[in-house]
């Protein structure tokens, strides 16, 4: 019993895979200031929510649960597979080609290209930047777009929606991220190589000064 007790009170996202999934109440509806139901009312539907959203996800996973982890175990254990017998000594032997192509082509950009490079750098070598402290904007005045029915139904009904867009998106994100990341990354990293040898020169301007200051950037 002590072992189950300590199983079931352990953290079960460590890596925290999943931590844009809030959906406790709290995450989920709430009443601003000024505009509360009756706490009768309140009370009865966190309850209902807690309960409804705790038995429908245990129904689930008691339906679905184990066959999905049988699916995703034989998935994963092809997919590491895959990596760690062929995958992986196949990017090994691409890495050990690209380091010589690379060094052979580095030696020809260098030679051919780095002169041309440098005097098209020469276009940023007169950016002048000058910093101006904006004002504050004035809250004061705002004006009250909210009224009493149309605060009603942000609360009780576009906020949940819009919390489960938000983790929808938030899904949605982490894949597009991690292709991103595969495909533009490397090619945006060789991009930046062109400003690799930009230099910033700081100068502070004084208070009212109309005379443009020295070049700031200097390539």
């Amino acid at each position: 019993m002590g072992s189950d007790a300590e199983y079931n009170n352990m953290d079960r996202d460590p890596n925290n895979l999943n931590h844009h999934l809030q959906v406790m109440w709290d995450d989920v509806v709430g009443e601003p200031e000024g505009l509360h139901s009756m706490d009768s009312c309140w009370n009865c539907s966190r309850k209902t929510y807690d309960v409804s959203r705790t038995c429908c996800y245990g129904l689930l996973v008691i339906l679905f649960g184990p066959l999905i982890a049988l699916i995703n175990g034989c998935n994963f254990a092809c997919l590491s597979f895959g990596q760690i017998w062929c995958a992986g000594p196949c990017l090994r032997c691409c890495k050990i080609n690209c380091g010589t192509f690379r060094k052979f082509t580095e030696t020809c950009l260098l030679a051919v290209c780095a002169p041309y490079v440098e005097v098209c750098a020469l276009i940023f070598s007169k950016i002048k930047v000058r910093h101006q402290k904006l004002p504050e904007a004035d809250t004061d005045n705002a004006a009250d777009y909210f009224n009493v029915y149309y605060l009603h139904w942000q609360v009780w009904c576009v906020g949940p929606c819009y919390r489960l867009f938000k983790i929808n998106m938030a899904t949605v994100r982490r894949f597009w991220e991690t292709c991103l990341m595969a495909t533009w990354s490397p090619l945006i990293m060789v991009m930046g190589l062109i400003f690799s040898n930009i230099k910033i020169r700081n100068q502070r301007l004084n208070d009212g000064e109309d005379k443009e200051p020295e070049d700031h950037f200097a390539v």
